[in-house]
């Protein structure tokens, strides 16, 4: 789970739980599914340096916005 997608992750979890709202779940894990399926695993520093380019370690989304890669 890339670290700036964690708060929306957790915002996703407080709709379910508190809300019983589903939808938001699913919708998210179907997009991070896709996200992390766009990067080639073969080489793990490759991996690690482009999910800094797509910002995945950031920690603000006021700052950041974590980009979507091109599929492998």
């Amino acid at each position: 789970m890339p670290t700036l997608f964690r708060e929306g992750y957790l915002d996703c979890l407080r709709v379910l739980s508190r809300e019983g709202g589903p939808r938001p779940f699913p919708d998210a894990m179907q997009w991070i599914h896709d996200w992390t399926a766009a990067f080639d695993y073969e080489d793990l520093d490759k991996v690690i340096a482009d999910m800094h380019l797509y910002n995945a370690f950031e920690k603000s989304r006021t700052q950041h916005k974590l980009l979507r890669p091109r599929k492998a």
